[in-house]
């Protein structure tokens, strides 16, 4: 830990949305008799009030190298580029890959996909496939989705994860946990002044780290007690009260990019806390270096990327830019589902790699990685 300041600096002050405030009262429609906000409309209010921007990936806007270096991969990922490789077909599950085999693009020949992991058996993968069409054709529920798919596909990614095996020298694991009832700390929360029950604000999982030495972990439960919340997070969510949060999951038809930008927002908020707001000059000199939130918001079958990024360190109006958005796979068959794996083990690995080093060299953390 640093031992030049023990105390945070307070949360730099932002726009906060309040339910009776004028923008709410011009800018937001209400659907049905349940009195609440359509999604639509509560992105543009989050928009109006400064608190977000959108950028497309596909758009002019240039993205900051690290970003676009971990998007380009995912892009591959994406199109199942080299998402297989050859310990991965079994003999006995050759019948079930046959159409995939028959496109070679599908196979890594450079011997990289090792670098992030191996494929869950095939067979694994085939029961997520019919979970996922069961759910589909008779109309389950977010919740019936989440633990009858998301949940199983999340566990097959992080079990053959290269970061959580056991020769691994990494000083971290990651792992994932259902965070569907865990809750923004008010004071980070665009929606401050909102009452509980009309926040868009919560996600369903996330992938969090988890030091494997007990002096880092030491440290990280140090810098969240140093918190009045005592979370090293933007939720006190128990489970996470000492464990980053590096990637979020949103499920959810119609307002799923509402809840990540809110989410994301928020996560920044905790992270400037902790001192990343003190790097934002050198961040903006050293482009390579700005460092980004990821998130994946999940509607039915389809997965599909987004990320935030400060945007002061942009020199954009709005406090976080949210990038939208990179489809990675779909439920729908077997090769999206092997998509989908890849992107989860890339995320995982630069969960390890490159967000950790990140997170522990902030003012506030200062550990050993």
């Amino acid at each position: 830990m640093s031992d030049y300041d023990t105390t945070e600096s307070p949360p730099n002050k932002r726009p906060r949305l309040d339910s009776d405030s004028e923008c709410s009262e011009s800018s937001t429609s209400y659907s049905g008799s349940s009195g609440t906000a359509s999604p639509t409309r509560n992105l543009v209010m989050l928009q109006s009030e400064n608190v977000i921007d959108r950028q497309s990936f596909t758009g002019e806007k240039q993205r900051p190298k690290r970003l676009d270096n971990l998007v380009n991969l995912i892009k591959d990922d994406g199109i199942g580029m080299g998402i297989l490789t050859q310990p991965d077909l079994h003999p006995d599950e050759r019948v079930l890959l046959s159409d995939l085999l028959n496109t070679r693009r599908l196979i890594d020949t450079a011997g990289m996909r090792t670098n992030l992991g191996v494929m869950r058996p095939i067979a694994d993968l085939v029961e997520i496939w019919r979970e996922a069409n069961i759910c589909e054709v008779n109309g389950h529920s977010e919740a019936a989705w989440n633990s009858e798919v998301r949940s199983p596909l999340l566990k097959a990614a992080l079990r053959y994860c290269v970061v959580n095996q056991p020769g691994d020298t990494r000083p971290v694991k990651i792992a994932h946990t259902n965070i569907t009832t865990a809750q923004i700390i008010e004071s980070y929360s665009p929606y401050q002044e909102t009452k509980p029950e009309k926040r868009a604000d919560r996600v369903d999982f996330c992938f969090y780290l988890q030091p494997k030495f007990q002096l880092t972990k030491g440290a990280l439960s140090s810098a969240a007690q140093r918190s009045v919340h005592g979370s090293i997070n933007h939720t006190d969510y128990i489970t996470l009260l000492n464990r980053p949060i590096s990637l979020s999951i949103k499920t959810d038809r119609k307002a799923g990019l509402e809840h990540m930008s809110v989410w994301l927002s928020a996560h920044w908020e905790r992270l400037d806390e902790l001192g990343a707001s003190k790097e934002r000059l050198l961040e903006a000199i050293m482009d390579d270096q700005v460092m980004f939130l990821p998130g994946i918001i999940v509607q039915g079958h389809a997965w599909a990327l987004v990320a935030a990024i400060q945007g002061a360190l942009l020199r954009n109006r709005g406090e976080t830019v949210i990038w939208t958005e990179i489809p990675i796979g779909s439920t729908e068959g077997l090769q999206g589902i092997c998509q989908i794996i890849t992107v989860l083990q890339r995320l995982a690995v630069w969960s390890a790699d490159t967000y950790w080093p990140w997170l522990a060299s902030l003012r506030h953390c200062q550990f050993s990685t």
